[in-house]
């Protein structure tokens, strides 16, 4: 075991507050979220994200009643690659999902 120095010490107490400030974010997002009428929602990895044309496509047939009503929906969403690209610059973000009857 190694001995407990300040450095050490101080090291994983910036560690532990660390984790704790992260976890104490993803519960503030998912209460926002929820608060804000999100069915569910989660904190992701922005770098991991991919945008699709067959997302556009799906949009596009307006199935849902909401393109071009909707600041998230096409076409206010911009050129899927700006799109994408402004997505990964952020480390992370909330993932939100609504659910409606239909």
């Amino acid at each position: 075991m190694t001995p407990l120095t300040e450095g050490t010490f101080l090291q994983t107490y910036h560690d532990r507050e660390l984790l704790f400030a992260q976890e104490l974010m993803t519960v503030a997002h998912k209460v926002l979220a929820s608060t804000a009428g999100a069915t569910h929602a989660a904190i992701v990895e922005a770098g991991g994200l991919a945008v699709h044309e067959w997302v556009r496509e799906n949009c596009l047939t307006n199935s849902c009643g909401k393109s071009g009503r909707n600041w998230t929906c096409p076409p206010h969403t911009g050129e899927l690659d700006v799109l994408g690209d402004r997505l990964r610059s952020y480390a992370r973000g909330v993932l939100v999902q609504n659910i409606t009857p239909l």
